[in-house]
């Protein structure tokens, strides 16, 4: 199917690109709520291309139920965050604005986790967890990149996770496949990191399945799945 122009390109040059995850579970827990702490770091400049280059980045920790201290991303591109989860139980995390109303569900696994997603999240914003263990996440502000990876990209991972910054060229076509018997979700995301277009959206393993992306400039494509996938971008 054809997808309609979408892309924006400003800011920064460097690029790289990037992988990270976010799985689906049913179930949920009620702790007594926790503490978290923040430590903030801002990442000098330079010259080698990294997997988040020129990001700021923070990080908050607990333990069990809270929400947390409220952050503002610093840079005007997409927020990323890196989960990671040592418990045995559910871990919910919710993305709050900074009236406390709910705007994503960035987490909703059972057991230990490990894993990244990426939102277009501007303004002062909170996280809602729930949970019975240890958990951290380290929040990742990135540029608007004017250039990104030229085609042909290649990601994939087990579970949700991102491909990205991506030059799109006017007119590309994207393959998937994923083991998942569950829903496999792929959004294109626009340079700012908000969601621009629903590229697949299927229940159960895929083999090669295509889709065309028309429009260009710089983007990513965020896949929500709970088994192995993989993604291959390529000009037309």
């Amino acid at each position: 199917m054809n997808r309609r122009a979408f892309l924006v390109s400003a800011g920064a040059a460097a690029l790289a690109g990037c992988t990270g995850g976010g799985t689906a579970g049913d179930s949920t827990s009620t702790t007594t709520p926790s503490t978290a702490t923040t430590t903030t770091t801002t990442s000098p400049p330079t010259t080698t291309t990294t997997a988040y280059p020129d990001p700021v980045t923070s990080t908050l920790s607990g333990t069990g139920q809270t929400v947390t201290e409220s952050f503002t991303p610093e840079l005007a591109g997409p927020t990323v965050f890196a989960f990671a989860y040592q418990g045995s139980s559910n871990f919910a995390v919710w993305l709050l604005d900074d009236s406390g109303s709910r705007q994503d569900l960035l987490a909703n696994v059972i057991g230990a986790y490990s894993g990244v997603r990426m939102t277009g999240a501007a303004g002062t914003h909170y996280l809602e967890v729930d949970t019975t263990g240890p958990w951290s996440v380290e929040i990742r502000s990135l540029p608007v990149y004017e250039t990104g990876q030229s085609l042909p990209v290649h990601g994939g991972r087990d579970y949700a996770s991102f491909v990205g910054p991506v030059q799109f060229p006017g007119s590309a076509r994207a393959t998937f496949s994923a083991s998942s018997q569950g829903n496999n979700v792929a959004w294109l995301r626009d340079a700012f990191g908000q969601k621009a277009d629903l590229l697949f959206n299927t229940i159960g393993p895929q083999n090669e399945i295509s889709t065309t992306v028309q429009g260009s400039g710089v983007g990513y494509v965020g896949v929500q799945s709970n088994g192995t996938w993989s993604l291959d971008l390529e000009s037309m």
